[in-house]
């Protein structure tokens, strides 16, 4: 389950702005850290997202609202380095790999307009993500960062097209391996390097190996 949550909103418009960012990518959780006035602002900024306001849940801690999360995302603007003592920060791709993996209760954590997250809270975090931007303006609005986080993140969950998986792949790369072995390229070693390459790194669909698999298959068959 993924839960967002928002520690210490200064503006009422922007929580309107998150949950309307949260529905774009059927995300329902909102957890409201301190919250400032919720009122008309928040129902314009809202719009459709009207019921992720009214169905958040409050607390008075940003211990409280990460109880139970079993894996927590915490968004900084902060970049690390050898000197400043700030913890790594990732890129919303690279932690992609690493939810993959996660069960249970996911928290995104996002701080404070003006300030962000502070230092401790940020220790609480399993790992933060960083957002690449112009050095000389990285914070990005709420709305504008958590829709770049979402898409990132969840844009694919609900895909039908099944990615073919490392089994397939390594069984179109063998098929393949034994075509260039008996062909007439004279680097064998490279062009087999090179075409696991471009499978391992491709998007290509279960449906597409299988394909091609066949193709390859009965051209080797043709050869003999």
């Amino acid at each position: 389950m993924i839960n967002i949550i928002f520690v210490e909103p200064e503006s009422s418009g922007n929580i309107g702005s998150l949950t309307r960012a949260m529905k774009n990518f059927s995300l329902k959780n909102l957890i409201l850290v301190n919250p400032c006035e919720i009122n008309q602002e928040t129902r314009k900024m809202a719009m459709s997202s009207w019921d992720l306001v009214e169905n958040a849940r409050k607390v008075n801690s940003f211990e409280k609202a990460i109880e139970g999360m079993d894996f927590i995302i915490s968004t900084t603007a902060k970049i690390s380095s050898d000197y400043n003592g700030v913890k790594t920060a990732y890129s919303p791709k690279e932690i992609l790999e690493q939810l993959k993996q996660v069960e249970g209760n996911i928290a995104i954590v996002f701080g404070r307009e003006s300030s962000g997250l502070t230092q401790e809270e940020l220790e609480k975090c399993d790992i933060s993500l960083f957002i690449p931007a112009n050095l000389e303006s990285p914070t990005l609005n709420i709305s504008h960062a958590a829709a770049i986080v979402f898409y990132e993140l969840f844009s694919n969950k609900d895909s039908k097209v099944r990615k073919a998986n490392l089994k397939e792949k390594q069984a179109l790369i063998k098929t393949v391996d034994k075509l260039i072995e008996n062909s007439s390229v004279k680097d064998v070693d490279g062009t087999k390097r090179i075409f696991a390459n471009v499978i391992n790194r491709s998007l290509i669909a279960g449906k597409e190996s299988h394909c091609l698999m066949g193709f390859f298959t009965k051209l080797q068959n043709k050869k003999h």
